[in-house]
């Protein structure tokens, strides 16, 4: 049997490893926990002008996975204005960051790649691991993965 569960147009791979291991999780995990636990979960978990506030962005996300939503994808950018605006007021404003500023642009990534779950980081993600095992030092990184990646380059060509 499958040990994929399909839950409505999505598929779960990968069953929730616990909250308290919520930093080890994969991007598969925050995904189905923000589509299919978080409303459940949070709900006792966050004081009232706060979950709603979070359900904003919910409610925008669920629009921007669907194509079939399309027709409020204009809408779901409005949320989600809506939530960028009102997170420091909500959550403080040392937890504003770049992250958070650049929900107002996914809208235009929604309309040049379509629905969410249609275009990732994920395999930049994975290179990257490969990235930091050339970095011997916290100075100059960048001028460390070229040097590494050229002595990879010389290497294969002898």
């Amino acid at each position: 049997m499958s040990k994929k569960i399909v839950l409505g147009l999505y598929k779960v791979n990968r069953p929730l490893r616990s909250f308290c291991l919520a930093h080890f999780w994969k991007a598969t995990e925050c995904w189905s926990f923000l589509l299919y636990v978080s409303i459940a979960v949070l709900k006792d978990l966050m004081f009232c002008d706060e979950y709603n506030h979070y359900l904003l962005y919910f409610c925008s996300v669920t629009i921007f996975s669907l194509s079939s939503h399309k027709q409020l994808w204009p809408l779901a950018e409005k949320i989600l204005y809506y939530f960028v605006k009102d997170f420091p007021q909500n959550y403080g404003r040392s937890h504003m960051t770049s992250n958070v500023h650049n929900l107002q642009h996914v809208s235009e990534y929604v309309a040049k790649f379509e629905q969410l779950d249609r275009f990732s980081a994920y395999r930049f993600e994975n290179y990257l691991q490969i990235l930091k095992r050339h970095v011997r030092s916290g100075t100059r990184i960048v001028a460390q993965v070229a040097t590494r990646m050229q002595e990879i380059g010389a290497s294969d060509c002898q």
